[in-house]
């Protein structure tokens, strides 16, 4: 009965997979709804099905499927993760907070986590916070160029502009095409030149 069990899941998930490959999102969302309900203490299925929604724009629906997953498995650290993101896009600001810290709880190291609350916690003005997380973020993952990017940010409206401008110079480094980094320096250069420049 589980060989059988294990045929079906792995069937049902390959089935999914090429809809999904397919551009047929409806089918693979009709699929895992029917997974969903067969398999109720199954969290991969009911992660999958939040992502789909997610990406389809159908936000509180995901809300509910990655709660539902987590209500099924406390552990599972991208469902938390994923759950923080859709928080955010619902301006559920505390919330999504809440989840990643959870998520760094589970794995101090998940730099992600770390420039998700550097987002949230500029977006809510805290900004020490949100240079800690950045800062932590670019520390684990030195290539991570969107967190240069936000660290630059903050440090040039906390008038920190030589630290800004190594950000944004690192943010180049990488990516030369970043039009908002270039016009940051060129702020960062006129504020350092005469009063008549910066004006």
């Amino acid at each position: 009965r589980r060989m059988a069990a294990n045929e079906d899941y792995e069937e049902s998930l390959l089935d999914i997979l090429n809809f999904q490959r397919n551009g047929d999102t409806w089918r693979a969302m009709e699929r895992l709804k029917q997974m969903c309900q067969k398999h109720q203490d199954n969290a991969v299925f009911h992660k999958i099905l939040a992502n789909i929604y997610f990406n389809m724009g159908l936000i509180d629906w995901a809300v509910d499927y990655y709660q539902k997953t987590i209500e099924i498995d406390p552990d599972y650290i991208d469902a938390h993760f994923e759950l923080g993101i859709a928080y955010y896009h619902r301006a559920r600001i505390k919330d999504a907070i809440d989840e990643f810290q959870t998520v760094l709880q589970l794995d101090p190291q998940y730099h992600s986590a770390h420039y998700r609350l550097g987002l949230c916690y500029h977006h809510a003005g805290k900004l020490n916070a949100a240079l800690h997380h950045l800062n932590e973020s670019t520390v684990i993952t030195p290539e991570y160029i969107m967190a240069h990017y936000h660290l630059g940010v903050i440090l040039y409206k906390q008038e920190e502009y030589e630290k800004a401008e190594s950000e944004f110079r690192r943010v180049l480094e990488e990516d030369p095409e970043n039009f908002t980094s270039a016009r940051y320096l060129e702020l960062i250069k006129n504020r350092s030149g005469t009063p008549e420049d910066a004006m």
